[in-house]
């Protein structure tokens, strides 16, 4: 009667590993710090309907602005950090994409004031985005609100920024008999955001098999985030006994 391999299961799943060499300013291990500043607004803009002398050393654009911002991937956090200047209304609305998220905070302190908000994760898409100020209007005072913004920074925090490979094995049957082929399949992803190159993926062969049919050993570059890397191929068992791993 053959025999069955009954430690086929834990020595393959051990044998099998990936190397990756990231190209120029990458790294494969995973970083903590995913936090990038996407927009930044380093000079004074004035929103607003008003020809307003005294404020120097600012940008006027009209009633509204819209600037536009790259991410890379998907977003765990966003938020705003940015300065503003006499705000009298509590209804000039941010938004992202067209749509509003946050209104400024009315204040009165002929100062700058620190300001933060909160974006909706959900609102920022990967790829490219955009970020729009807009002044509200006082039906009272039939006009609309004239405020500076300054020193605007938008942050985004990534799940995982820089590239990192996971691989999963199945192989089918488990319990395989001696000269019984086994399938094997290995899938690496990589669940960054940021690709990685020159992916060398190698199963390694346990004595007492022999190659069957595909190939244990494949090289992929680039490695998109999200990717999936395959390696199929078949295996011919040829002994039984105990089985161990070969480099």
């Amino acid at each position: 009667m053959d025999k069955v391999y009954k430690v086929l299961f834990g020595i393959i799943l051990a044998s099998a590993y990936v190397s990756a060499l990231a190209g120029p300013n990458m790294n494969i291990e995973p970083v903590w710090n995913n936090t990038k500043i996407v927009l930044e607004v380093k000079q004074a803009v004035h929103i607003g309907d008003d020809n307003i002398t005294h404020w120097e050393d600012r940008i006027t654009k009209g009633l509204g602005y819209q600037w536009s911002f790259h991410t890379e991937g998907p977003v765990k956090r966003a938020w705003i950090d940015t300065k503003t200047w006499d705000v009298d209304l509590p209804y000039n609305p941010l938004k992202i994409n067209n749509h509003t998220f946050a209104t400024f905070k009315a204040n009165h302190y002929e100062r700058w004031y620190v300001d933060n908000f909160t974006i909706p994760r959900h609102m920022i898409l990967k790829g490219w985005n955009n970020l729009s100020i807009h002044t509200g209007y006082s039906i009272w005072a039939a006009s609309y609100d004239d405020l500076q913004i300054n020193d605007l920074k938008l942050y985004v925090e990534y799940y995982q920024l820089e590239p990192r490979l996971v691989s999963i094995k199945t192989f089918t049957p488990k319990h395989p008999l001696v000269h019984e082929i086994v399938n094997v399949s290995v899938i690496i992803t990589n669940l960054g955001v940021r690709p990685a190159f020159n992916i060398s993926v190698k199963d390694l062969i346990p004595k007492g098999s022999e190659i069957a049919w595909g190939n244990p050993h494949k090289f992929f570059s680039p490695m998109k985030g999200g990717d999936k890397l395959r390696v199929e191929y078949g295996l011919k068992l040829s002994d039984f006994g105990k089985l161990s791993s070969k480099n």
